[in-house]
């Protein structure tokens, strides 16, 4: 696994647990990074852990056995298992930056520079799943259409 640099909201981080990348995914030092975003890190059962929204109670996203693990005696979770559940985006960016943020319920769409939600979606006719995360650092327009 290789060091990220965190960058929370656009503010870059420097903590003594950084997080770490292996392949396309995220993981984060689970309790220093739950406490950055507004949520604990707790024991739910017999060595599984739930990541925890601090502003409500119910809201908590339990572990599975292989999006938590001990790296150098630190616990680590994997990202993409809660972050959206519990309210964050984030990318992994090219030079080891991650970049998370706060999702907001008041914002409604979305302005010039601002990167869109992950969405990944089968393209039309060929059923190959299309990604936003190829479009990071493009100019791209997202044309959606249903039926109904």
């Amino acid at each position: 696994m290789k060091e990220l640099t965190l960058a929370l909201e656009g503010h870059q981080q420097t903590h003594s647990l950084a997080p770490m990348r292996e392949g396309d995914q995220a993981w984060v030092p689970l309790e220093l990074f739950a406490g950055l975003v507004g949520c604990s890190a707790k024991l739910i059962g017999d060595d599984r852990w739930g990541v925890c929204r601090d502003d409500d109670e119910e809201l908590c996203v339990p572990l599975g056995d292989g999006d938590q693990r001990q790296v150098n005696g630190t616990l680590f979770g994997r990202l993409a298992a809660f972050g959206d559940a519990v309210g964050l985006q984030w990318f992994l960016c090219d030079d080891d930056i991650l970049q998370v943020g706060r999702l907001s319920e008041s914002v409604v769409g979305l302005g010039v520079g601002d990167r869109p939600p992950r969405i990944q979606l089968p393209e039309d006719g060929s059923g190959d799943l299309v990604s936003s995360d190829h479009v990071i650092g493009k100019p791209a327009v997202f044309y959606m259409w249903a039926s109904w």
